[in-house]
């Protein structure tokens, strides 16, 4: 619900619902790597890319719509040797796409200095794909009761940006999300639940339009 409102609240804004005298729009694109709790065994980080689009009032307060995607595929492969070469073959493969879509609230404090930090707060659905599948799987419980993963996702970050000209700036940051997943309960009444919450790094640019 509150997710929800946050998001609504951040359509309305964009929409011109609600107006202000020293408002411009905003975009910005990051990309990184983040490594939530449910893909710590892959022994790799997750792929992160994230695009935000606002309003920004005065350089120092922003609001505005968040799309993310995070992208992670593993596949284990198994060398089969016989007389004549030598082939592979792949023994497990799991992968997880995830997307969700979030309202966003950012302040920047001293926008005057030349690196001047940026504290952001992100709130909003989360849509999670995961699969997993094995060599002559015979459907065990590796399988997860359903590929879909839903719940609500909560980001709080830190940002140094470093102004290139008055309307366009790169920055570098780090963040924190909390993110429990979950499918939907089959006829057994069994579910699923993958924490996706995790630490991230990023760098990307802003742009005022």
């Amino acid at each position: 619900m509150i997710a929800r409102s946050f998001l609504i609240l951040s359509f309305l804004l964009l929409s011109g619902t609600v107006t202000a005298t020293n408002a411009e729009r905003m975009l910005s694109m990051k990309i990184g790597m983040t490594w939530p709790r449910a893909l710590l065994s892959t022994g790799m980080p997750t792929g992160d890319a994230e695009v935000n689009y606002g309003i920004i009032v005065d350089n120092k307060v922003a609001l505005g719509v968040s799309g993310n995607f995070l992208w992670n595929v593993q596949a284990k492969e198994e060398r089969v040797q016989d007389a004549s070469t030598t082939r592979y073959k792949i023994v497990s493969e799991q992968k997880t796409f995830m997307f969700p879509i979030m309202g966003f609230f950012q302040l920047d404090p001293v926008p005057d200095l030349i690196v001047h930090p940026v504290a952001t707060f992100k709130i909003g659905y989360n849509s999670m794909i995961y699969s997993y599948t094995e060599a002559d799987d015979d459907g065990g419980n590796a399988n997860p009761v359903s590929p879909y993963f839903y719940g609500m996702i909560i980001k709080a970050g830190a940002e140094a940006l470093y102004d290139l000209g008055e309307r366009s700036s790169l920055f570098l940051g780090m963040e924190y999300r909390w993110a429990d997943t979950k499918t939907n309960s089959n006829a057994s009444d069994w579910f699923d639940k993958r924490n996706m919450g995790g630490i991230g790094l990023f760098a990307g640019f802003r742009l005022i339009l």
